[in-house]
């Protein structure tokens, strides 16, 4: 892989995530240990079984009570980060993990990626929040804008809102 040519400043964002890290020790918020260098992070994550989006196709389906327990600790994940000030940024079924014994897990805070996105020009929304190709959105309307208008700029993990969050819990 050849280093990146563009002008984001990893530092800026790697000290965030450090920063948010080490706070982060609430109600099933996995902050995983990764292997950085210049150019690429190696995210690790243990003992996880599935994701929210393969659990929810996988047999033995799950029952309602399940879904109320998996939706009541997203909640409780989301309002421990929100009391920590930190905005996940990229809240959808791939980035909640589920163990063997059913606990939900939220995963790959989404700092590092855009905070508004052009609305005539889906490439920076393919790259970041629609690695499974499915078309599927769960990001706050209020991200999307259109250039000619606005002077918003991509602000990588900053100016992120606690509404955004919520909107993407649906």
């Amino acid at each position: 892989m050849k280093p990146s040519k563009s002008s984001i400043d990893v530092s800026e964002i790697l000290a965030k995530y450090n920063s948010q890290c080490e706070c982060i020790h609430g109600w099933n918020v996995l902050s995983s240990p990764f292997v950085e260098d210049e150019y690429m992070f190696i995210m690790e994550r243990s003992y996880i079984s599935f994701n929210l989006e393969n659990r929810l196709g996988t047999r033995p389906f799950l029952e309602k009570i399940e879904k109320k327990w998996i939706l009541f600790q997203l909640l409780k994940a989301v309002s421990s980060l929100h009391n920590k000030n930190i905005v996940h940024g990229d809240i959808k079924s791939e980035n909640v993990l589920i163990s063997t014994g059913g606990w939900a897990y939220l995963s790959d805070i989404g700092n590092y990626k855009p905070t508004f996105l052009p609305e005539n020009n889906p490439s920076d929304f393919y790259l970041f929040f629609d690695a499974s190709e499915k078309r599927s959105c769960c990001i706050a309307p209020e991200r999307f804008f259109n250039p000619s208008s606005h002077k918003e700029s991509a602000a990588y993990g900053f100016d992120l809102k606690k509404a955004m969050d919520i909107f993407s819990l649906g």
